[in-house]
């Protein structure tokens, strides 16, 4: 299970351990955003939120230092820790 980055992290301790590529879908994920007008004043924030953990992805996966992109983002947190046999 996991959490979905909130719009105030600093305030529920939230700490992204999980960067998922939404690139591919984001546009319909910002279709579906403007489906709730009362949550006008969001649309900006987690757009550019996807953004940040955009580069972020980018950065952390290796070799696409510095280069242009426009790859957006999502954090997650495990609710539970990852249990494993092999660390990779």
């Amino acid at each position: 299970m996991f959490f979905f980055e909130p719009h105030q992290p600093e305030q529920c301790g939230f700490k992204p351990e999980v960067l998922l590529d939404i690139t591919p879908v984001f546009g319909r994920k910002r279709m579906a955003m403007e489906c709730l007008p009362a949550q006008q004043h969001m649309w900006d924030y987690y757009t550019d939120l996807a953004r940040r953990r955009g580069v972020q992805l980018k950065r952390n996966a290796g070799p696409n230092l510095g280069l242009a992109h426009d790859t957006a983002g999502e954090a997650y947190m495990r609710l539970y820790p990852q249990v494993t046999d092999v660390l990779s």
